[in-house]
């Protein structure tokens, strides 16, 4: 797969609203009167220690959609650092704006 442009990447990176890290897991839990409840939970690390954070259902939606911001930084950043390597290796040096 051919390289992006720096520019190309860089502005795919503006358009990640919201990153958060970590899992969303869905928990169930039967109770008195039988019924199941269905709840959801944010893991994510953090000090070393895997923390759980319960979402609120009316808010599951951004979470996830979060969520999945920080997957798309993640592979962005890969590819922008894949970029920045070729370029350093065939001694481009990055386009700076003249300040007057």
């Amino acid at each position: 797969m051919p390289l992006r442009s720096r520019s190309e990447i860089v502005s795919d990176l503006h358009g990640v609203t919201r990153a958060i890290s970590g899992k969303i897991t869905k928990k169930q839990k039967r109770l008195k009167d039988g019924r199941i409840a269905t709840y959801h939970q944010l893991q994510q690390w953090t000090d070393g220690r895997n923390v759980t954070t319960h979402i609120p259902e009316d808010r599951l939606g951004a979470f996830v959609e979060a969520v999945a911001g920080r997957g798309k930084l993640d592979t962005l950043v890969s590819e922008l650092s894949s970029v920045d390597t070729q370029a350093i290796l065939k001694g481009q040096e990055s386009k700076k704006k003249r300040m007057r």
